[in-house]
């Protein structure tokens, strides 16, 4: 197929942006699909910002964009916020498994990792498991409350990892993939939204990854039971028995991780697995703008998880 690669807003953060882009598709080891720069060329319009949006404002503004008003049947979005609305079809990182439809959306992963951990593989593992990672939630409370002789449990709250640079930020970020290369597993318990960096970090150190997230979709096509562990959010307290007797699998599981990093979500075949997502939901149908029904549907189950999420915190 042929890609628009296409920002709401145009400014200087969405123009690198998009180059950002551009590279992952020059990158693309399966060559099947192009970048275009004309709309009436393109058989995909991705836009690829809704994370930057500042507001609900501007995503309303998306809604009403001149590429989506001329080709309606084109427009898709990738969107990796905590707390998304179905805005346009496309693919969607964090939509709580409450409001997902499987007709306009697939779930995948974040395009860009905040720590390149896949020089962590060559480590030999010492730790049963570990979590690095802010506070926020009953889930990271209860995670951190965690004890167990063969694990690092940190809380990093201090510290911005998403932000600008700091003092004493790189420094974490060195230790912070040098505890994943220590471990075994490594906890993944959800953040503000359903899904977390940490899990997609795990898998490009070729760790297993332990998802804490009722609410999350896993992507579509991979063997989760062959790559990583999960467990309720309410059982928290027994993770520590439940990693141990889990540890003879521990090579099995650890391969297959990083086999579905590469696979999946690495950069060389990002561009080529979201575009195949995207082109997967015109196929069936699921294009165009969201309905109102449906924007009030997302909007309600977008407050809610917001809701609950804050009433944890309290």
């Amino acid at each position: 197929m042929k890609v628009l690669i296409a920002t709401g807003i145009d400014a200087a953060w969405s123009k690198r942006l998009r180059a950002e882009w551009d590279e992952l598709a020059a990158r693309d080891r399966f060559g099947v699909h192009q970048v275009v720069a004309e709309p009436e060329d393109a058989d995909v319009i991705l836009f690829v910002d809704a994370h930057q949006y500042p507001s609900d404002w501007a995503m309303a503004m998306l809604r009403s964009h001149e590429l989506v008003r001329a080709y309606p049947e084109k427009a898709f979005v990738y969107d990796e916020r905590d707390f998304p609305r179905d805005v346009l079809p496309g693919v969607y990182v964090a939509m709580p498994r409450r409001a997902f439809d499987p007709r306009r959306q697939r779930a995948f992963g974040y395009f860009r990792l905040v720590a390149d951990t896949r020089a962590a593989r060559d480590r030999t593992p010492d730790l049963l498991f570990s979590f690095q990672g802010r506070r926020g939630g009953r889930v990271r409370e209860h995670v951190l409350a965690l004890q167990h002789p063969r694990a690092i449990l940190e809380d990093t709250s201090a510290l911005d990892f998403f932000g600008r640079p700091a003092a004493g930020l790189e420094e974490a970020r060195a230790r912070y993939v040098d505890v994943v290369g220590r471990s075994k597993f490594v906890l993944c318990p959800r953040g503000a939204g359903t899904a977390t960096i940490r899990l997609f970090e795990t898998l490009a150190a070729g760790r297993v990854p332990v998802v804490i997230s009722d609410d999350w979709v896993p992507p579509a096509g991979i063997d989760w039971e062959d790559c990583s562990v999960r467990v309720r959010e309410a059982d928290v307290r027994a993770l520590g028995e439940r990693l141990e007797e889990l540890e003879a699998d521990w090579p099995r599981l650890s391969a297959g991780a990083g086999s579905v990093y590469d696979e999946w979500f690495a950069p060389d075949v990002w561009f080529h697995r979201v575009v195949e997502l995207c082109g997967e939901i015109r196929a069936e149908g699921g294009i165009g703008p969201v309905s109102p029904w449906l924007r009030w549907r997302t909007w309600r189950a977008a407050a809610r998880a917001f809701r609950e999420r804050a009433s944890a915190r309290s």
